[in-house]
């Protein structure tokens, strides 16, 4: 069976050759993907196309990091999996580099007959220093 942390690995690794097709293969036909801007995106081929996009433009030299990868069985064959993340190399508009930036990928999957994970949804948030939102 294949584990939380290859599906992350697998998704890190279509991530970091900008490859929409094999980033879209993880995820079934039906998903869910929120991204950071809370753009609610339908099924693989709008996942695929959004990010085939974005990793021709702003993504094109981007990497990412997981930092830690935690998971919880749903059910014998749905898992619930925290994923957070370091984003470098990320294009401003204007052609310069974003700073490193952090965010958690909140994601469930399911395992089929022969043991593979796809996800069925995916919500990426980013991280931010909170304190500065809280009443002193």
């Amino acid at each position: 069976m294949q584990t939380p942390a290859q599906l992350i690995e697998s998704f890190q690794n279509a991530w970091e050759n900008h490859d929409a097709n094999a980033l879209g293969a993880l995820f079934v036909e039906d998903a869910e993907f929120i991204n950071v801007f809370g753009e609610h995106l339908h099924g693989r081929q709008q996942i695929i196309t959004e990010h085939a996009m974005t990793f021709s433009n702003t993504l094109r030299q981007s990497r990412i990091e997981f930092r830690q990868v935690s998971s919880r069985p749903l059910s014998e064959s749905m898992v619930l999996v925290h994923a957070e993340w370091t984003m470098h190399n990320q294009l401003n508009p204007s052609g310069g580099v974003f700073p490193p930036r952090n965010g958690i990928m909140t994601i469930i999957a399911i395992h089929d007959q022969t043991d593979k994970s796809q996800i069925i949804s995916l919500h990426n948030a980013l991280q931010s220093n909170s304190a500065a939102f809280r009443a002193e």
